[in-house]
């Protein structure tokens, strides 16, 4: 037995989560810790040292697919949390870097 139109339409407006970009910001900042959790695990297994010397490029590798996901379901404004979490994130990530002079070109000279 199929529920009656006006059943699927309130579970539909239950069940969905309302579009914010603090929600997606906050996806943004798992991807960012899941990033961050990778480049701790550099230290013990050396797959994980591209996540030490491409750090925002893997989070973003980790954050495009959420973004394209959210696109589809029609929650615009998450993806643009989304973006400008990934944005801050690369660019304090990248302030960091430049701080303590940590380049992987740096470690390659002759």
């Amino acid at each position: 037995m199929q529920p009656l139109r006006e059943d699927r339409e309130l579970i539909s407006v239950i069940t969905k989560p309302e579009d914010s970009s603090g929600r997606g910001v906050g996806i943004a900042d798992r991807v960012q810790a899941a990033t961050l959790t990778c480049a701790a695990l550099a230290v013990v297994a050396p797959p994980f040292i591209f996540c030490v010397f491409a750090f925002g490029l893997v989070q973003w590798i980790g954050l495009v697919p959420f973004m394209i996901r959210d696109f589809k379901r029609g929650y615009r404004q998450s993806v643009k949390g989304m973006a400008i979490a990934g944005c801050l994130g690369l660019l304090l990530n990248t302030a960091c870097a430049g701080a303590f002079h940590v380049f992987p070109w740096q470690h390659f000279r002759a």
